[in-house]
């Protein structure tokens, strides 16, 4: 969470987001279940709530899942201290991105199309919005936002217009 608080921070040069109290906060964060499957999301924000799927998160095998369907090849459990340790960034990035993307949400951003977004989702039609509509995603500059937890230029910009808007 703190991690994820400083992506926005650090980006918007300007303190959106910090650590409350039981008493004193906007948004609470808590897991959840993910759905009915638990496949339905990894991450919600929904009325100030932000929740992170349990059985996702504790799951040995769901990194390697998410990991094979952004490579498109198949992934191992990692054997070797360097592949250990490579897995382990991913988890840790992956999970960083999730919290970051929802934290989005609580200032106005929906779904983008691009990978290198934070906002990124696979297609418009899955993001229950009707702004937006896509069925194939787009490289953008050909990072993966959400193994990374970087923001991109247009998730700042998206962000700066809400304030703008008066959202946050």
């Amino acid at each position: 969470m703190a991690a994820s608080m400083k992506t926005w921070n650090q980006s918007l040069g300007t303190t959106v987001f910090a650590t409350g109290t039981k008493a004193h906060h906007t948004i609470t964060v808590n897991f959840g279940t993910g759905g009915k499957d638990a496949s339905e999301w990894d991450g919600l924000y929904k009325t100030n709530k932000l929740y992170v799927n349990k059985r996702h998160f504790y799951s040995p095998s769901y990194m390697l899942t998410v990991l094979q369907a952004m490579s498109g090849h198949k992934v191992s459990a990692p054997k070797t201290a360097t592949d250990k340790a490579t897995y382990e960034k991913y988890y840790m990035g992956f999970w960083e991105a999730t919290i970051t993307h929802e934290l989005g949400h609580s200032l106005g951003l929906d779904h983008t199309p691009y990978q290198d977004d934070i906002m990124y989702a696979q297609s418009g039609s899955s993001s229950n919005s009707i702004k937006y509509s896509w069925t194939s995603s787009k490289a953008g500059n050909g990072t993966v936002a959400a193994l990374t937890n970087v923001l991109s230029t247009r998730d700042v910009n998206r962000a700066k217009l809400t304030k703008l808007l008066g959202y946050w």
